[in-house]
């Protein structure tokens, strides 16, 4: 029933995984994104779950992912049903499909998971 006083160091939250910033280009939804991988420090800045994983939809500086209505914070789940672990694996993902006319993504926003169906 004492009081104790202590000091704890205050520190950032941690950028592991690192960011891997990928501005994405081609024919697909997420042209003129820039997706990051999550960490506790990304998670920060886009105001989410700390502990959350996965890709993340930083920035949008042009092209179809604005139009299509895309926004910043935008967790990207899976693309035609394969999961995008990390921003490296959702580029091969795209580029293995980059022309497709018809796409399945799913991605969740605000906690809520949603999937779309996207015709170029």
């Amino acid at each position: 029933g004492r009081a104790l006083e202590l000091s704890l160091p205050i520190e950032a939250p941690p950028e592991n995984p690192p960011r891997d910033p990928r501005i994405l280009v081609g024919a697909h939804p997420f042209d003129g994104a820039e997706v990051v991988n999550l960490s506790p420090a990304v998670n920060q800045d886009l105001g989410s779950d700390l502990l959350r994983r996965g890709v993340a939809i930083y920035a949008l500086n042009y092209g179809v992912a604005a139009r299509i209505g895309f926004r910043r914070g935008d967790v990207i789940v899976s693309i035609d049903g394969v999961p995008a672990t990390d921003a490296a694996t959702l580029e091969i993902l795209l580029r293995e499909r980059e022309g497709a006319r018809l796409w399945q993504v799913e991605f969740e926003r605000g906690g809520q998971l949603q999937a779309v169906r996207i015709r170029l």
